[in-house]
This record gives C-alpha cells, structure tokens and sequence, in this order.
C-alpha cells in the first residue's frame, strides 16, 4: 500500500494514528489511483484541500472518527474524501464570518474588477447620453482646460480603450450638429448668429448649448493627447523624408490628420478610432511633405510611390539578404521603368544656390557654369543630330514623334495620344503603334543618340 500514498496498519490503533498524523492541520490527503481517478483529478481535488484551511479538514476529521473501522481501509480513504468534498462546498459559500453571502459578494466584486480591466477601467467620460451635470463631465472638462505645451520627445499618455475612444467620438456628434446649424443659420441670415439665436434654431438653452461645446471641446483635446504617441511614430517614419520639416512640423501635420479622422469617424463601423486615425495622419504628414517641404512641389502620388519603393527596398533586403536591384523593386511595386526613374531622379532632385561655395575652393558654383555661346553651339549639334536622325524614319513615324513630343515646333511639350491622332486624322491605336515603332528604330541607331536622350529628358 506503499504506493497509495499513505501506510495503513493491521491494528486499528496503529491505523488512527497514521489517519491524525495525515489529517493535521495544513496537510494534503493523497488519493489512490486505485479508487479510478486521474491525474487530473487528483491535481483539482489537492488544490480544493489547499484552500479549505483548517476549519474543513476540522470537520472532516470529526466524520471519519464517526465512521465505521470495520468496513476495512477503502471505505476510511472514501469517507475522508466525501467528508472533504462537503466541507470545501461549505466553505466555498460561506464567507470569513460564516455567512453564506461572503463569497457571493467576493465574486461579484471580482466580476466587477474584470469588467472595469476590460473596459480601460473605471471611466470618467460621460457617454453621449449621460448626464451633462455629472462629476464625470466637469473632470473631464476641467482636466482638459488650458493650453498645455507638449514635449514630442517625452510622451507618457497611455492609449485609451476602445470604450473609452467610443464615449469621447460620442461627446463630439451632438458638437458637430450645433456647427453645422450654425453655418446654416449665418447662410440664411447672411450674418454672425447670435448665441441665443444659435441655441434657439438647436432646440435647446443657450446653457445647455455651451455645456455640450465644453464637453465636444474636452472630449477632441482628451484624444488629441492621447493618441500623441501615435503621431509621433507615424512622423517618425517620414523625417528622412521631410526635407525643411523637423519632427515637430511633422507633428503638429499629423495633428490636423488626427482632428480630420474625429470629423470623419463612425464608431457604429465596429473600427477603433486610432485604427481609423492612422490612414489621416498619415496622408497630412505625407501632403505637408509635399506641398511645402521642398523646394520643388511634386505631385501627392510622388511622395506616396516614393515610400513604395522604400519599403519594397528594405523587404526585399530581408527576403534577399543582399541589396536588390532595380528589377526586382520595379517588380515588386508593379511600376514601369519610365515611372521609376521619374520618381527616383525628381524625388532626390536637390537644388543648389549658384553662389555656392565648391567644396575644396573658394570659387562659387556660378563661376564653373559654361558660357551662354558655348551653350548656344552645343543644342546647334544636338539640333542637327535629331534632324538626322528623324530623316532616318518612315514618314508616318517621323510626324507621329514630332508632333508627340513637339519636335515640330520645337516647344518639346508631350501631348496625348488622342491629340496627336486628330492632328495626324489616326486613331489612337495607330498613333501607339508608330511611335513604338519609331522609338525601336531609333534604338539601334548609334547616330540617335542624342535624339534617345532628349526623348527620355520628357
């Protein structure tokens, strides 16, 4: 019986004493496999007995005194058990004090607690249709009242909780129906509203009226400092990229994306706002860029593109482990080799002042321009190299390239290939046709050389 877990003796006295020793106070009672319970069971079962303390082994110790010894070993380990089974359903429902209801409470109290981890917390933002007046609102509205500077290199808010995103997105709708009567108001009256006019055309008190645009005003600066963090790891991505932007320009761009996606929001989409926010952020950051952060304005699709190929660069260097070519990112991307190169050359297009010092002189960048004489001969010969080179060319050919790329006329301005066909009386097939033509011509002529580089310049 070794094996069971426990010694039992042929004498009933030896037996008693072995059974006071096993059933002391903080001690477990170690089940045999031999009465047909698993292991799991038996891991359950001593996890009970840890917890039912020394009030239930009290009592199941009292009821195996009380059994009968004769009906042999087995039948004391089942009474030890079944009396250890009762006293943990005892215990379990009854608190510290006795009371049945102890436990109850404990467990709703637990309910509780895990309702409030899964919702963010206790909140303190009243929802949309709470009350106006409450303590909720005026916390709300008073820990949000100033202006307050931020450090975009310290930030420690935590991200809300989608419950909590929802209730904030739900103070600022009934903010978004008041100025849009209000626009409406000054259409009609052709003139500033009053605020009793204001609160009146709403339906509501002009008390009421200023109460929700203090709580819509709190509820957009609670998000704004909230989601911060989210700015500043989208901006971060994009200040190689900026050029006269330092990361706080980018920022406060990022900003003005995330004050778009609360007008533009619909909680009932099931999305979480700073999911939704993300996509404004980012195209604010990567307009801005754009628009004013070089010297030259590229268009939106420039900028977009050139963050394609980045990432499309920095997979293929992980999948490759080498540096990818050109091919393989035009592939990976899907753009043509004429795109590429467009979006590679003016992207990195960098402007210089001609009163530049040269690096390693003291003479300016303007001094080692070439003289305008010199530059008047070059596009002489460049001009009779084209003209050579055209003669070259069927007829159809020869006009469909000059009046596509204004060779005619020397304006050299692309036009459509619609255009040039009601020009030329083709329709728009043909006129792709000569000119793929021509260009293949042209391809293995060593004379055209000049041509090929004036044609790849557009």
């Amino acid at each position: 019986m070794e094996r069971m877990g426990l010694w039992l003796h042929p004498s009933p006295s030896s037996f008693l004493e072995s059974r006071s020793k096993l059933l002391a106070p903080g001690r477990f009672l170690e089940v045999s496999n031999d009465l047909e319970l698993n292991q799991s069971k038996q891991r359950r079962r001593r996890r009970r007995v840890s917890k039912i303390g020394a009030a239930g082994l009290t009592r199941s110790s009292q009821s195996i005194e009380a059994a009968d010894y004769q009906a042999g070993p087995a039948r004391q380990i089942k009474n030890a058990v079944a009396a250890l089974e009762d006293a943990f359903n005892q215990v379990s429902t009854s608190g510290p004090d006795g009371s049945e209801e102890g436990f109850a409470k404990r467990g709703d109290r637990v309910s509780r607690k895990r309702t409030d981890r899964a919702t963010g917390g206790s909140s303190s933002t009243p929802s949309n249709g709470g009350d106006l007046w409450s303590d909720e609102s005026e916390e709300l509205i008073r820990s949000s009242f100033g202006v307050k500077p931020v450090d975009w290199r310290n930030l420690h808010h935590r991200y809300l909780t989608s419950q909590e995103e929802i209730e904030l997105v739900e103070l600022l709708t009934p903010v978004k129906h008041l100025h849009q009567v209000r626009s409406e108001l000054r259409r009609v009256l052709r003139r500033e509203p009053s605020d009793d006019e204001w609160a009146t055309t709403a339906n509501t008190d002009f008390r009421t009226l200023r109460r929700r645009l203090q709580l819509g005003e709190a509820a957009q600066n609670k998000l704004i400092e909230h989601n911060c963090r989210l700015v500043l790891f989208l901006a971060r991505r994009y200040e190689r990229d900026a050029g006269s932007f330092s990361l706080e320009d980018l920022c406060q761009e990022g900003v003005k994306g995330l004050i778009d996606a609360m007008d533009h929001f619909n909680p009932g989409k099931g999305t979480r706002f700073s999911t939704y926010a993300i996509f404004w952020i980012r195209t604010a950051i990567v307009r801005a860029i754009t628009r004013t952060g070089q010297v030259i304005r590229l268009p939106f699709s420039f900028a977009a593109k050139k963050v394609e190929i980045r990432k499309a660069r920095r997979e293929l260097r992980v999948e490759l482990g080498r540096n990818p070519s050109d091919e393989e990112v035009m592939e990976r991307t899907g753009l043509d080799p004429v795109q590429f190169w467009n979006i590679y050359y003016y992207s990195n297009f960098r402007v210089r002042s001609l009163n530049e010092t040269v690096r390693g002189t003291d003479e300016e960048f303007l001094e080692y321009l070439p003289e305008t004489g010199d530059i008047v001969s070059e596009s002489s010969e460049v001009r009779e190299e084209i003209v050579t080179a055209l003669q070259r060319l069927k007829d159809k050919e020869r006009m469909v390239l000059q009046h596509r790329y204004g060779l005619e006329d020397g304006a050299l301005a692309v036009k459509s290939l619609r255009e040039v066909g009601r020009r030329l009386n083709m329709s728009q097939e043909m006129v792709r046709r000569y000119e793929a033509s021509a260009l293949e011509r042209l391809r293995h002529q060593e004379e055209a050389k000049s041509l090929r580089s004036c044609l790849a310049s557009m």
